[in-house]
């Protein structure tokens, strides 16, 4: 429940953060983004394989000036990873799972813009990223059943909020089409400690097609 409130606190932040660089902005302009997801498991785990996935949804971009501006996307995701999850302590001898994490979730990056120069559309991205996944299922990885077998630890949540920091480059192709490479921090623990701490880390590649307003 805390975290649930600490993360409606963030939103609430990001969005008054947005409110207040649309007062200053030079520039707003509005389309549909997507791109491609790379994510993984990374922790106390063993034999991670990235898992390909995909984001798409709508993104806004508010230029303040020459040199900065925010963006704030509002995403669907798909994303996850494969991995070893060591069992031991739940059966009393050395046991490996194979596992593959599977989310799906909506995300709201917002990310401050630097432009080191005007003359090019190079910029360096840096920001936060609440989320809210509807769906936070381990699988066991077993290529020898037709169905698949699901398994819940204790602290994970099938529904709920994480955090994650995006940081990254973009480029402005056009002054309406942009393109962003994205690596996304997980913050938040897939589990609780007793099965070890374990989070997802995820690389992007995004385009957009924005229209000014």
């Amino acid at each position: 429940m805390q975290i649930q409130l600490e993360m409606k606190r963030l939103i609430l932040i990001c969005l008054l953060t947005v409110a207040v660089n649309v007062s200053f902005a030079q520039k707003i302009s509005l389309g549909p983004k997507a791109g491609v997801s790379m994510s993984n498991v990374r922790g106390e785990i063993s034999d991670p394989e990235m898992l390909v996935g995909f984001h798409a949804g709508g993104s806004l971009q508010i230029k303040i000036n020459q040199h900065f501006a925010v963006s704030t996307d509002i995403l669907y995701e798909y994303r996850g990873g494969g991995f070893s999850q060591d069992m031991s302590k739940l059966h009393g001898y050395p046991y490996s799972q194979p596992l593959i994490n599977k989310q799906q979730l909506i995300s709201v990056p917002v990310c401050l813009k630097i432009y080191p120069t005007s003359k090019i559309g190079l910029n360096l991205q840096l920001g936060v990223q609440p989320e809210y996944f509807f769906v936070n299922r381990m699988v066991v990885d077993q290529n020898t059943y037709d169905d698949e077998i699901e398994m819940t630890f204790s602290g994970q949540e099938e529904q709920g909020f994480s955090l994650s920091i995006p940081f990254g480059l973009g480029y402005d192709i056009t002054p309406n089409l942009n393109t962003d490479l994205r690596y996304t921090l997980g913050l938040t623990n897939l589990t609780d400690e007793y099965y070890g701490k374990k989070n997802i880390h995820v690389i992007q590649v995004g385009i957009a097609y924005r229209f000014t307003l």
